[in-house]
């Protein structure tokens, strides 16, 4: 009789751990009913057009603030944005995490390799256009725009005119020019 008094009171026991379970899965199916409503209205109301006032409520309420420095490199300005985010509600202590956004860089050499190097920082520190310097040189806008993307390396007969533009005898790696150019497959103009 003993025995069997212990294993219905440990039946008890588990009939109430159930029931305790149950009560916490009534809860949770009626969080989960209540969020999937809350859900729903705000996929409808996303789905609708933001008007001005709510695009304004939603940025006050996740950014915290946003900065916009202007850097200068090599004579070319550029804009970062600082963007800092915030992870709580407005009323509690905030808990901001910066993020920056740059512009694309501009691509400046501090050691240039190449003439087209040389020509880019030259003209960006004075602050020319790619067609101000074609004209100095007496070439067209694509020439300066090949040679300083490094796809095109100037013709000799407009080095005296580049070393004049840049105001000095650029120093260049040593090349190797034992490589000759077969043209057996172009074809020629007559």
């Amino acid at each position: 009789m003993d025995e069997i008094g212990k294993e219905e009171a440990a039946l008890e026991a588990q009939i109430g751990e159930l029931r305790g379970r149950l009560g916490g899965a009534t809860t949770a199916d009626a969080s989960i009913s209540s969020a999937q409503t809350l859900l729903t209205k705000l996929r409808k109301r996303l789905s609708e057009p933001l008007s001005w006032e709510l695009k304004g409520q939603l940025v006050e309420a996740l950014v915290a603030g946003v900065r916009v420095e202007t850097l200068e490199i090599d004579g070319v300005k550029q804009a970062r944005v600082i963007a800092t985010y915030r992870l709580r509600q407005p009323h509690e202590a905030t808990l901001a995490v910066p993020r920056t956004y740059a512009s694309g860089p501009v691509r400046t050499a501090e050691e240039p390799q190449t003439i087209g190097d040389h020509i880019r920082k030259r003209r960006l520190g004075l602050k020319m256009l790619q067609k101000q310097v074609a004209d100095q040189i007496g070439v067209d806008k694509t020439s300066v725009f090949n040679w300083e993307a490094n796809s095109v390396i100037p013709r000799a007969k407009y080095m005296r005119a580049i070393v004049e533009f840049l105001g000095y005898q650029p120093r260049l790696p040593k090349c190797d020019f034992t490589e000759t150019a077969t043209f057996e497959n172009r074809p020629w103009r007559r």
